[in-house]
């Protein structure tokens, strides 16, 4: 069941006014009249984000990205002790798995993340700040999480951010 105690969970229900409203603040307006590729990663560097791409997020491609919100330490996949083994991050730091080489699907990755870090950063300071029971320093997104959600009460907090993402 969803928790419904953190003020900074928002239930989206126009994703193009979302899509709008994050355009026009990273001034990628154009995109809105004019069909273009989005230019991810000039957004995300006006969004301060690091982007890392040399480590492995899972050893069986089910997690491609992730976003750490504060500092603390995520699991990544080391290929040659085969084990996860901690990786000191900070916050804005978007992890896109090293063993995503198509283009699109980085970009894709990537604009992901960044929704994550603009629409959903607060919501994990506040879980940490308050005890919620997250640790709220990092998210990551497994491949076809929440992918059947439609939004409603019944997904977990996290799954429906990741429907929204």
């Amino acid at each position: 069941m969803a928790n419904r105690k953190n003020p900074f969970m928002k239930f989206i229900s126009d994703f193009d006014k979302e899509a709008e409203a994050f355009l026009t603040k990273y001034e990628c307006t154009e995109a809105l009249t004019k069909p273009m590729p989005i230019p991810i990663w000039d957004i995300a560097k006006k969004m301060s984000l690091q982007v890392i791409q040399t480590e492995c997020l899972s050893n069986d491609d089910s997690v491609q990205g992730a976003i750490a919100f504060d500092k603390g330490v995520i699991d990544v996949y080391d290929w040659n002790s085969q084990e996860y083994v901690g990786y000191e991050v900070d916050g804005g730091m978007v992890f896109i798995d090293a063993c995503v080489v198509n283009t699109g699907r980085i970009n894709n990755t990537l604009a992901h993340e960044c929704f994550h870090w603009y629409k959903h950063r607060n919501y994990f300071t506040y879980n940490r700040t308050h005890n919620l029971g997250n640790s709220g320093f990092a998210f990551r997104c497994e491949k076809g999480k929440a992918s059947d959600a439609d939004g409603t009460s019944t997904f977990s907090d996290e799954e429906t951010m990741e429907w929204q993402a």
